[in-house]
C-alpha cells in the first residue's frame, strides 16, 4: 500500500461486528479497489467536562482564568483504544491489510511503557498495526503537528501486554485498603 502515488480516504466505514473504522486510505483503477487500509486517530481525553467547557466558554470570552478543575485522562484513552486495537486490528491482521494507529509521541510512549508492548521501529514485514507518531512543535503562541516516527507489531505481541508479571504483592494492596480506610489508627 505504502508508495501509491494516488491514494483516496473515506470516514467512518462499518466494520462488521467491530464498530466502525475512523477513515480508510484506498487505491482504485478501473473502479476496483486496488489496495487498502484502516486509519484510526487517537487523542487524550479528559476528566471533568464541565470544567473543560467552562475553560473554552471563558477562552471565547477572553476572561480566562488562572487554573481549572480538569486533567488528562489518559489511562482510560489507553485502555479504550487498546481494545480497538486488537478488536479491529485482528481483522486487518487476517487481511494482510495495514491497520494504522496515529497518535502524538507522548501517547503513545504510555501506551507501550504502561504495557510493556513489543513495537518495532519502522514498519516491519509481517507486523500490520503500524502506529504512527506525531509531535507538537510549538511556533509562537500555537502549536504544529508534525510527523515523527512509525512503530509496528503484530496482534500476537499486543496480546503479551495481558501477561504481566509485575503483579503488586498483597501486602502492599493491603496497606492502601487500611491507609484508605484509616484504619492504621486503631
Amino acid at each position: 500500500f505504502i508508495g501509491f502515488d494516488e491514494i483516496h480516504l473515506v470516514p467512518e466505514v462499518e466494520l462488521s461486528g467491530f464498530g466502525d473504522v475512523d477513515w480508510v486510505a484506498y487505491k482504485f483503477e478501473k473502479n476496483e479497489i486496488m489496495d487498502f487500509c484502516g486509519m484510526e486517530i487517537m487523542a487524550d481525553s479528559t476528566t471533568q467536562t464541565g470544567e473543560l467547557v467552562k475553560a473554552w466558554k471563558d477562552f471565547f470570552s477572553r476572561n480566562l482564568s488562572d487554573r481549572y478543575g480538569y486533567g488528562m485522562n489518559t489511562y482510560n484513552t489507553i485502555k479504550l483504544s487498546f481494545t480497538q486495537i486488537l478488536n479491529k486490528g485482528q481483522v486487518f491482521e487476517h487481511w494482510k491489510k495495514y491497520y494504522v494507529w496515529i497518535l502524538q509521541d507522548v501517547l503513545f510512549s504510555n501506551l507501550v511503557e504502561r504495557f510493556g508492548l513489543g513495537i518495532s521501529k519502522g514498519v516491519r514485514k509481517g507486523e500490520w498495526i503500524i502506529f504512527a507518531t506525531v509531535t507538537m512543535e510549538r511556533k509562537g503562541n500555537t502549536y504544529v503537528v508534525k510527523p515523527n516516527e512509525m512503530f509496528s507489531s503484530s496482534i500476537n505481541e499486543l496480546l503479551k501486554a495481558y501477561n504481566r508479571v509485575d503483579i503488586p504483592s498483597i501486602e502492599g494492596f493491603i496497606e492502601i485498603i487500611k491507609r484508605k480506610a484509616n484504619l492504621n489508627k486503631f
